[in-house]
């Protein structure tokens, strides 16, 4: 299948052939070739159109393609006949309203995230916790960094977490991955060196919902977590 990603939408181009059974026989019919029949959208919709402007963040897993939608507000996932917006799932107005640019008026190009001073998103797909990761970078010299970073299991089907450290540009090799940011070059889930980025130990926060039936209100007399620590040597 070849599809066709542009700025403002998700094509399919189907190939010129025909498929015929006859019995046990599948024959072939037409010469495969493309750009002779006309692309259909993937959404059809006034309300999404599934294109990005965001090259960076784009990136290909064995659970489909994921990349970030600026017009619509959404990260998408797509399997080749699925298209899923994953952000919808509990995070719809979160997106809405942190997807947008806060310095966009100053740049005239919105996918530059290696830039100091530059905008974008970057992605990256963790082999050995099957997450896609997920970067904005937006921020200005002198004024506040208003850059953030999300990941989502696609093992189960979930947005599981913020995270502290904010690249430029993600990429990997093999069953790792790295990340840029000014300059540095940092290289993720190294043992015993777990929560520190850029040479940073940033603390952690633990957060869960328990929703058994969402008309009731619920009070708790009391929570306990049960924890095993150790110091890595």
């Amino acid at each position: 299948n070849l599809y066709i990603h542009t700025e403002e939408a998700l094509y399919h181009l189907p190939q010129n052939i025909q498929e015929r059974i006859t019995g046990d026989i599948v024959s072939f019919i037409g010469t495969g070739e493309f750009f002779n029949v006309p692309p259909r959208l993937i959404v059809d919709s006034q309300e999404s159109s599934a294109g990005t402007i965001h090259k960076w963040s784009r990136v290909k897993t064995p659970y489909g393609v994921f990349f970030l939608s600026y017009n619509d507000r959404k990260w998408y996932q797509f399997n080749g006949q699925k298209l899923r917006a994953v952000s919808d799932d509990g995070l719809y107005n979160w997106f809405k309203n942190n997807v947008p640019f806060v310095y966009e008026k100053f740049y005239d190009n919105l996918d530059n995230p290696t830039n100091p001073d530059g905008l974008g998103f970057t992605s990256v797909y963790d082999s050995r916790k099957d997450r896609v990761i997920l970067s904005k970078i937006d921020r200005r010299t002198g004024a506040r960094d208003r850059s953030w970073t999300i990941s989502y299991s696609a093992k189960n089907n979930s947005i599981i977490s913020w995270h502290s450290y904010k690249p430029s540009m993600f990429y990997s090799v093999n069953n790792d991955f790295f990340s840029f940011k000014d300059g540095t070059a940092w290289k993720h889930n190294v043992e015993g060196n777990y929560q520190t980025f850029y040479g940073t130990l940033y603390p952690h926060i633990i957060e869960f919902v328990s929703v058994d039936n969402q008309i009731e209100n619920k009070i708790w007399d009391s929570i306990a977590l049960h924890t095993e620590a150790r110091v890595y040597d």
